[in-house]
């Protein structure tokens, strides 16, 4: 007699699902992983993808491998075809009433990947659908035929009673399922035609994505490959799914993805809990304000204290010190017990213990691109001294300080958004969204999809008005190398008429500028001043340029009504020198791929097998090799079709340009001489010409001495840069179909986007607010200003452009001895204050106001002012004017 089904008080069973990828490497890593879950968890059914097992296994075997208590049942289906490979398997301790293997079909049962379970109410089937192969080379197989026999099988069972489907169907079926999409449309999971199939075989016919029903919006993925660190920056697909027609299968409140270890190829857990990364017990604490005993309400107390025991073995504590109104200096927190210390005028000052507050249990959860803390407190009947309780040892520990986001702190590159985390935290814990403004006034944090949000501000005189848009970013380039910097990265110092610290010339120092100056401007309206009163300004900041704004594109196009304007400023950019100015009129985009030559299954002996087998490292030199003439230019087919001619009026901008082709490139970068495409001076080449360089290359032995090997693989990187009617997608085509072309023989090779890729920009010269800002220019720099180019990349200016419908007038001061993204980055002051008075004559201008340039207040305009404590910015404390 079977047990039933569940008890009569149950409101519904629980179900787990994982792709495993090798059930017994797992184990083989952490021998109680199933267990531990069950235990965690307490499913009434595991469902497992990918499990690897041959037929010669057995179910005692089974038992005793995965350490199951003798309630569960285990069936389970593995491959005929091959060993080793693909299998699923279920474990249940609601005994079914049957169970199937396969669909019925010879021609897609020999590979093990369905297998269902009949209980009482429903059918529970888990599948591990195929990955349509490197090259895409299963996708006919995938769409035309298994989707159609698994979709008839269920249909099959579904007449008998209610079917869910869940495990790895190897489909992120919309966009927000993939952390990259514009980049993997022809990669295997994401290709058009694998959704089209998902979208009529499940969701046509009136399947529910249990998941995605409850949260709509939440881009948590299940799958991360192993190369390229992309785990650790959540960069992932959702390729396992719960799908159910008639009842109801949901996910608890709380819950999202379970995120667990696995191999790359693998999905990972969807289930309806999460999996720590970390959980332990947790203390918090308390200390008085200085000469108090007694602590009667928030404002007595001086610091908050949180201790963390993680409860995996091995781990070391952390003491996490929570300021309340400034960033705590963590090593002067070592002691929790009384502080005695001297001072010249008050004497002996004392500072009381910690007191305890409450206890519980944490965990650190991984959500979407997110990671969230979360704990259950328990207050204790009575507070005790803090270190004996916890037993807190200095040695094993280490502290993380957190600065109250709620406080303000002294607006400046102070604010530690990098100095303090290790580059690996800073990739897991890199949300900015708690930054928060004092008095904002017309001052917004919008979200995107991404981690870093975008700030908002705007004034608007009158709506039929004129509008201008602002933009500059406040993320920066990481400080490394820390010892090359004289002063600290983030902590500004004023040295011979600079400022230096990370960002303050790109761009914390140029948006600060336009932002005062745009305040300036508004507050003299406020004051019944000459003010702007025909003209609108917003203010647009975001956090992803350096990374090239890689959600910016969707945050404009659902907030093009926000964000219309009738042209834009860029305070991110440069002039050519503090008497030298100059007007950029154009950008180029980028487009990047990774090309791996693979040939062997591991590195071979030299001796043995060189001459018998194909060398990667030689097969991809001589891949990229014919990528490029010999004359300097890009070999690729296609590669300059769009590329526009240089016409008469390009040629008078460099000729007017003075470029010094010896002192740029011998005396600034120590270059042999000038190289590059036949038939082009260097600055045609750097502003006018496509270019396709080689930006990484790895293969073989590199390090000290002889290693007489024949590498398995050799990999590449590329990155080419864009002129005007160019499209990186259409680019990285060309570079595919190159790549195919010349394949080279007996190796595999494989590209991948790299999302590095964004469209280039061009400003066309009869922009009247072009010959507005070279008026400004001539009065504030003393001389005109020429018109140059920039090789470089601003995603967002041709981003403006298509989305927008505006042009965009680059209007920044930084010099080209400045130093962004190097040790000692600064911004000239004499520059710095002549951009805020350039801001706001031009601002003046196009408003057809005389230029207003009394001496004003900074604070009282609520546009700057929440926008400097939004960003905690960049500006001298000596500010002058």
């Amino acid at each position: 007699m079977r047990a039933p089904a569940l008890p009569s008080t149950a409101a519904a069973a629980t179900i787990l699902c994982w792709n495993v990828a090798g059930l017994r490497g797992l184990l083989k890593k952490d021998p109680t992983a199933i267990a531990s879950l069950i235990a965690r968890e307490q499913p009434h059914v595991l469902c497992l993808q990918e499990i690897k097992l041959q037929t010669s296994h057995c179910d005692e075997e089974l038992h005793n491998l995965l350490a199951l208590d003798p309630e569960w049942q285990i069936t389970w289906n593995c491959s005929t075809a091959k060993k080793g490979y693909s299998g699923t398997a279920i474990l249940t301790r609601i005994p079914p009433v049957s169970t199937v293997c396969g669909m019925g079909s010879p021609g897609h049962d020999e590979e093990g990947r369905v297998l269902a379970a009949e209980f009482d109410t429903f059918y529970l089937v888990t599948v591990y659908v195929p990955n349509s192969g490197e090259g895409l080379k299963r996708l006919e197989y995938r769409v035309g035929s298994w989707d159609e026999a698994f979709s008839s099988f269920i249909k099959k069972l579904e007449a008998r009673k209610p079917v869910v489907v869940c495990g790895d169907l190897n489909c992120a079926r919309q966009s927000i399922d993939i952390h990259s999409p514009k980049t993997n449309l022809r990669s295997a999971g994401f290709t058009q035609e694998e959704r089209d199939s998902f979208q009529q075989r499940y969701m046509d016919a009136g399947w529910v994505d249990a998941f995605r029903t409850r949260y709509p919006e939440h881009t948590g993925y299940t799958y991360w490959s192993y190369r390229f660190n992309l785990r650790a920056r959540n960069k992932g697909w959702r390729l396992d799914y719960f799908l159910a027609p008639s009842i109801p299968v949901y996910h608890r409140q709380e819950a999202a993805l379970m995120q667990t270890s696995r191999k790359s190829g693998s999905g990972d857990v969807l289930a309806d809990s999460k999996d720590p990364v970390e959980s332990g017990k947790v203390f918090f604490f308390y200390r008085p304000r200085v000469g108090l005993d007694h602590v009667g309400k928030l404002e007595d107390v001086q610091r908050f204290y949180l201790l963390l025991e993680p409860s995996q073995p091995g781990s070391k504590s952390r003491l996490i010190v929570i300021g309340k109104k400034r960033l705590p200096a963590i090593f002067n927190h070592e002691g929790m017990g009384v502080q005695r210390y001297q001072t010249t005028t008050m004497g002996e000052r004392v500072v009381g213990a910690c007191r305890a507050a409450g206890e519980g249990a944490y965990s650190i959860l991984e959500h979407g691109s997110g990671t969230n803390f979360v704990y259950r407190l328990e207050l204790p009947t009575e507070p005790s001294e803090a270190q004996r309780m916890c037993g807190i040892e200095l040695e094993g520990s280490f502290g993380l300080s957190v600065k109250n986001p709620n406080k303000t702190s002294n607006p400046a590159v102070g604010l530690r958004e990098k100095a303090d985390l290790p580059e690996a935290l800073e990739d897991e814990f890199q949300g900015y969204a708690w930054i928060a403004a004092r008095d904002p006034k017309n001052v917004e944090i919008l979200p995107t999809k991404g981690p870093r949000p975008v700030v908002f501000g705007q004034y608007i005189s009158r709506p039929e008005a004129r509008t201008v848009l602002i933009y500059g970013h406040y993320d920066v380039q990481p400080p490394e190398p820390l010892d090359k910097w004289t002063s600290g990265p983030f902590d500004p110092e004023e040295r011979d008429g600079f400022l230096y610290g990370r960002g303050a010339s790109d761009d914390k120092g140029g948006f600060l500028a336009a932002v005062q100056a745009s305040g300036r401007a508004v507050e003299a309206v406020l004051r019944g001043g000459g003010g702007l009163r025909a003209l609108n300004v917003k203010v647009l900041i975001e956090g992803e340029e350096e990374v090239l704004s890689p959600h910016l594109e969707d945050f404009l196009a659902a907030h093009a009504s926000l964000l219309a304007a009738d042209f834009a400023l860029s305070a991110d950019g440069g002039q050519v020198g503090e008497g030298r100015p100059s007007l950029t009129l154009g950008y180029r985009g980028a487009a990047g791929i990774e090309v791996q030559v693979g040939a062997l299954a591991r590195d071979v002996h030299s001796g043995m097998y060189g001459g018998a087998v194909q060398n990667p490292v030689r097969a991809l030199a001589q891949l990229l090799g014919s990528m490029f003439n010999a004359d300097g230019s890009v070999a690729v087919r296609g590669f300059y079709d769009r590329v526009r001619p240089i016409t008469q009026a390009d040629r008078d901008d460099i000729l007017a340009y003075n470029y010094d082709e010896d002192e740029e490139l011998k005396g600034g970068v120590g270059a042999v001489e000038a190289y590059g495409e036949e038939g082009f001076s260097s600055l045609e080449r750097l502003w006018l010409r496509p270019t396709l360089e080689i930006v990484g290359f790895k293969g073989g032995h590199t390090g000290e001495g002889m290693k007489t090997i024949v590498p398995a693989t050799a990999v590449a990187k590329l990155a080419a840069r864009l002129v005007a009617d160019q499209r990186p997608g259409e680019v990285v085509a060309l570079l595919e179909a190159h790549i195919a072309a010349h394949h080279p023989p007996a190796c595999n090779v494989t590209v991948r986007e790299l999302g590095f890729a964004a469209n280039p920009y061009s400003l066309d010269r009869a922009s009247p607010v072009l010959a507005t800002a070279a008026e400004v220019l001539r009065e504030v720099l003393g001389a005109a200003p020429v018109h140059d180019r920039c090789g470089a990349t601003i995603p967002a200016l041709a981003a403006f452009q298509t989305l927008l419908g505006i042009d965009t007038v680059p209007f920044a001061f930084a010099l080209p001895g400045d130093g962004p993204h190097a040790p000692d980055e600064r911004v000239k002051l004499s520059m710095f204050h002549k951009g805020r008075e350039a801001y706001v004559r031009l601002l003046h201008r196009l408003d057809g106001l005389l230029p207003c340039l009394r001496a004003l207040r900074p604070d009282v305009c609520g546009l700057e002012l929440g926008v400097r404590h939004v960003l905690s910015d960049l500006q001298s404390t000596k500010e002058r004017g």
